[in-house]
């Protein structure tokens, strides 16, 4: 008898291919590696130089540059082999869970051991790490991040609306706007 195993899998379509990962809100077994569905509609494991890692986020930072987000680090790879782990503040405790980059600004969202979601927000020309205080999230859990093109982070959120944090100042938070629904950004 072959013992069937369930995996809680989260996707995400790049260019022409469509990837897949863990869900990184699953507590069910995880996988190692990144897989793509192929033509004959089979999972192909893919970039094997990223087999002994967790991933739970992926995306595509330039034309030829990805990366991918583990528990502790974010991977920056190409086609051909992995160019640098960035490890995540290690005296942080949780798992990182997603990552955001536009021009200067890095955004990372880690899972507290609490559950909720903490915002940490790096600014490399300033080589400067901000934390967004928990009161603005209200231990919500973040749905979607943009980095719009003058270098402000709109964060929205699972039952707690909409945040915008200002490039400038970091803080004050210019705007919370309180919706009760999800909001998913689409970034043109």
């Amino acid at each position: 008898d072959e013992e069937i195993m369930t995996l809680e899998l989260d996707y995400k379509k790049i260019d022409d291919r469509i990837f897949f990962y863990n869900e990184y809100l699953s507590d069910s077994k995880r996988i190692k590696g990144l897989y793509a569905l192929c033509d004959d509609l089979k999972l192909e494991n893919v970039y094997p130089f990223l087999n002994n890692y967790e991933i739970v986020d992926l995306g595509k930072l330039e034309d030829t540059i990805f990366y991918a987000v583990t528990s502790n680090s974010v991977l920056f790879f190409n086609e051909k082999r992995l160019i640098t782990e960035r490890n995540f503040l290690k005296q942080q405790k949780g798992d990182l869970v997603k990552f955001y980059k536009k021009s200067n600004v890095e955004v990372y969202v880690q899972k507290s051991i609490e559950g909720h979601h903490k915002i940490y927000i790096y600014d490399i020309q300033d080589n400067n790490w901000f934390l967004l205080p928990e009161q603005y999230l209200q231990k919500s859990l973040i749905s979607d991040i943009l980095i719009d093109k003058d270098s402000n982070i709109w964060i929205s959120s699972y039952g707690n609306g909409l945040i915008k944090v200002a490039k400038k100042t970091r803080l004050p938070i210019v705007k919370s706007i309180p919706w009760k629904n999800c909001l998913d950004f689409i970034d043109m």
